[in-house]
């Protein structure tokens, strides 16, 4: 869920993630496509407008695409491949700047 909970994230079968309201289910808005299979392990930006997620396949080199939680508009393209270890979790810092992550090496 959103940082206010007033509305979540869902991806079905890794396509583009969808927002939608808790309250009515209501799809809000579609995210743009990207080039990855398998997206998922998602996380808001403490103010609830940037959504952050990852390539879950850990067979593969993973990838990180940002969107805009009000448009879907992909605002950051997958932009980091970590091809010497698996990305596990990852959380936006306080100011929402950056982006911790956490992982092992292969």
């Amino acid at each position: 869920p959103s940082p206010k909970g007033a509305f979540g994230a869902k991806s079905i079968r890794g396509a583009p993630p969808e927002f939608f309201e808790f309250r009515t289910g209501r799809v809000t808005a579609h995210c743009q496509p990207v080039p990855v299979a398998n997206l998922g392990n998602f996380s808001f930006s403490p103010d609830g407008k940037l959504l952050c997620g990852f390539s879950v396949d850990t067979n593969r080199p993973q990838w990180m695409a940002i969107w805009e939680t009000d448009s879907g508009k992909l605002v950051a393209r997958p932009l980091m491949r970590a091809d010497a270890g698996y990305i596990l979790s990852h959380r936006f810092s306080a100011n929402g700047r950056s982006i911790y992550l956490g992982g092992r090496n292969r």
